[in-house]
C-alpha cells in the first residue's frame, strides 16, 4: 500500500523490499553503467546495467509513474530502438540524481517502507513523446522483412562490440566489419532500400580503403562506423507498396555524419563536421555533466572499500583505468565545447 503522501513532495513511497545497502548498490551498479556509456566501453554491457537498476527500483514501488515510463524507455534504448542523443544524457543525469536522493534517505533506515522516490518531471514529457514516436515507427514496420532485418543488425553490433573492445583501433577485425556491412547491403538490394544502401556502400568503401592499405584508421574512422551503426539502427525498411518510394529517412545532418564523412575519409582526406555541431555540441554538454555528477559516486564507492570487494573481484584496477579514462575524456569533451 502507498504511504500517505506527504504535501511538499511528488513521487512514489516504495514497499519493504529494499534494504538500505541494495539501494546504495543499485545507486552504484547505475553509475558504472553510465561510466560504461559515457567511455563507450561494453556500452551495450552498461545500458543492460541501467535497466536492470531502474526495473528493480519501480518494482518496489506500489505504483510504477514515471519510473514505469522510464523503464520502458531505457529498454528501447538498450535494444537501439531509440537513438542515443544528447537527451537520453540529461535523462540519465535526473535519474542519477534521483537514486542519489533515495540513496541519502535510505541511510539510517532498515527498509525502504516509506522512502520517497522522486519523479522525473524534468524528463517525463521527452520520455512519453520517445515512446510514442516509437510506436507509431513499430506499427509501419512489415514482420518478416523486421526480423530478418534485426538479425543482420544485432550480427553487426555483435562485430562493432567485438572491435570497440580492442585497446586500439589498429586491431580491429575490418574483413569482418566489412562483411556485415555487405550483408545489410544485400538485404537492402533485395527490398530497394535506397537510404540502407547509400549507408553501406559509404562504410564498405572506407572499411575497403582501410584493409587495402590505402587509409591508416584513427579516431574519426571509428566515429563515422559507430555513427553508421547507430544510424542503420533507427531506418525502418521501406513498405512493400512502394508508397515511400523516393522519400529517405536521413536527415541532412545524418547524410553529412555518416555518408559524406565516410566518403571523404576513404579518399584521405579530413572531414569538418558543420550541420552536425550543434547535436554534436550538445552531447559533449550532457556527457560531460553527467559525467561529472558520476564522478563523485565512482569515488566514493573506491574509497569505501574496507572489505576489500574491489581487489578481491579485480575490480580496482579496472576503475583505476576506468578513471583514467575519464579525466581524458572529459578534457576532450572540454575541447569540443571550447
Amino acid at each position: 500500500m502507498l504511504a500517505p503522501e506527504a504535501d511538499d513532495k511528488k513521487g512514489l513511497y516504495m514497499s519493504s523490499g529494499l534494504s538500505p545497502t541494495e539501494i546504495r548498490r543499485l545507486r552504484e551498479n547505475f553509475e558504472r553503467g553510465l561510466l560504461a556509456v559515457i567511455l563507450n566501453k561494453n556500452r551495450s554491457t552498461g545500458l543492460m546495467l541501467m535497466s536492470e537498476v531502474t526495473q528493480a527500483i519501480g518494482s518496489d514501488c506500489a505504483a510504477g509513474g514515471d519510473w514505469d515510463v522510464l523503464q520502458r524507455w531505457l529498454v528501447a534504448v538498450e535494444q537501439q530502438q531509440l537513438a542515443l542523443s544528447s537527451f537520453c544524457f540529461v535523462v540519465f543525469r535526473e535519474v542519477s540524481k534521483a537514486l542519489k536522493a533515495l540513496d541519502q534517505q535510505a541511510q539510517g533506515a532498515t527498509g525502504s517502507a516509506g522512502l520517497h522516490l522522486p519523479e522525473l518531471e524534468a524528463v517525463r514529457e521527452g520520455l512519453i513523446q520517445a515512446l510514442a514516436a516509437l510506436t507509431s515507427r513499430q506499427s509501419l514496420q512489415m514482420s518478416v522483412q523486421t526480423d530478418q532485418w534485426s538479425a543482420l543488425r544485432q550480427a553487426l553490433q555483435k562485430v562493432l562490440d567485438s572491435c570497440q573492445n580492442q585497446s586500439d583501433i589498429s586491431g580491429w577485425d575490418f574483413p569482418a566489419l566489412g562483411a556485415q556491412f555487405a550483408q545489410l547491403q544485400q538485404f537492402a538490394s533485395g527490398v530497394g532500400w535506397a537510404d540502407a544502401l547509400e549507408v553501406c556502400g559509404a562504410q564498405l568503401n572506407l572499411i575497403d580503403r582501410i584493409v587495402d592499405g590505402t587509409v591508416v584508421p584513427g579516431q574519426e574512422h571509428e566515429e563515422v562506423l559507430v555513427d553508421a551503426n547507430a544510424l542503420l539502427a533507427i531506418l525502418l525498411p521501406p513498405e512493400s507498396n512502394g508508397s515511400d518510394e523516393g522519400l529517405t529517412q536521413i536527415d541532412d545532418s545524418a547524410y553529412e555524419r555518416v555518408i559524406e564523412r565516410a566518403d571523404v575519409l576513404a579518399s584521405g582526406g579530413e572531414f569538418q563536421l558543420t550541420s552536425a555541431d550543434k547535436e554534436s555540441s550538445a552531447l559533449a554538454t550532457q556527457q560531460l555533466a553527467a559525467l561529472l555528477d558520476a564522478l563523485p559516486g565512482l569515488l566514493e564507492s573506491l574509497r569505501e572499500d574496507p572489505q576489500g570487494q574491489l581487489q578481491e573481484n579485480g575490480l580496482a584496477q579496472d576503475l583505476d583505468q576506468d578513471l583514467a579514462q575519464l579525466a581524458a575524456l572529459a578534457e576532450r569533451l572540454q575541447g569540443r565545447l571550447g
